[in-house]
């Protein structure tokens, strides 16, 4: 008996035990709880960022169907660039508010068939401004400040928590701007112009050549290589081709769960059936707005 006793646990640390293992379970399913819990609110935060971005599309069709792309292409140049998991995440729902800035152009502009003006093409080029007024509400005089800074992030990212809308801002106000520092609307060059910035750029420029569009036909893929090509080091950042460039041209297509460009239509650049067009006119076209 006196042997038994020694070697069993007094109650009062069976007691204990048992409260340890009560704890960890509780503790357990309040982890679970927090995991679904904040899983359920970053599914709400990212639905509320694709409805925001495809209100672009009770303006305009074209423009709904080419955000999704965009998005899709720039996950692709992204993960070639060694994005993973929740940054590749990221820069694809970000970029699909490159263009949100054109709910704030008039229709009459916005859906015009043909060339613009000088007045409305520098309409045109507010609608990245536009962009990121609608995400932060940053005033004009702010914006125009982010313009004496060689990087954006500090000044940018301080009106938001949502790392999402952090990038889709940068992403929205950068999308036009060139390697070469004659983009719009702050004329930034080379690493100053944010990645996801120049990521995009070639993702949106892409998506424009190769479908069809109000003003142009869609290119043929190799046209719309060659293009982007020699935008190498003026409109684009030679690395971000490069990257482009790594990912097999069918995954494009393969890989994209949103709507994907339609079969490029094989068209002379000179002139197509329905429609004079020629090369120098698309890039015209492609060095005011093209996305």
């Amino acid at each position: 008996m006196l042997i038994r006793n020694m070697t069993s646990k007094p109650s009062i640390f069976i007691a204990l035990d048992a409260t340890c293992v009560g704890l960890k379970i509780a503790s357990a399913h309040l982890e679970h709880a927090v995991r679904k819990r904040t899983h359920e609110l970053n599914q709400s935060r990212k639905e509320v960022i694709r409805c925001l971005a495809r209100a672009a599309e009770f303006r305009d069709d074209q423009t709904g169907h080419h955000i999704a792309r965009v998005g899709r292409y720039a996950r692709l140049i992204a993960e070639q660039l060694g994005y993973q998991d929740e940054a590749a995440d990221t820069i694809e729902l970000a970029a699909q508010l490159h263009d949100v800035g054109k709910i704030g152009l008039p229709d009459d502009v916005l859906l015009k068939e043909g060339k613009l003006t000088p007045e409305e093409f520098e309409l045109i080029q507010k609608h990245p401004s536009f962009g990121v007024k609608i995400i932060y509400r940053m005033p004009d005089s702010e914006i125009t400040q982010l313009k004496r800074h060689s990087k954006l992030g500090s000044e940018m990212l301080k009106a938001t928590t949502s790392p999402i809308l952090d990038v889709a801002a940068q992403i929205a106000l950068t999308h036009h701007e060139r390697w070469d520092g004659t983009g719009y609307p702050l004329g930034l060059a080379g690493t100053d112009i944010p990645l996801e910035g120049r990521i995009t750029a070639v993702a949106d420029v892409f998506d424009a050549l190769s479908t069809k569009r109000p003003y142009k036909v869609a290119y043929p893929l190799n046209k719309c290589f060659e293009i982007l090509e020699e935008g190498r080091g003026t409109r684009f950042d030679p690395d971000i081709l490069d990257a482009f460039f790594r990912v097999e041209k069918r995954s494009f297509t393969r890989r994209s769960n949103s709507p994907i460009p339609p079969k490029p239509f094989v068209v002379d650049f000179a002139r197509s059936p329905n429609q004079a067009f020629s090369r120098n006119d698309f890039r015209q076209d492609l060095a005011t707005n093209v996305g």
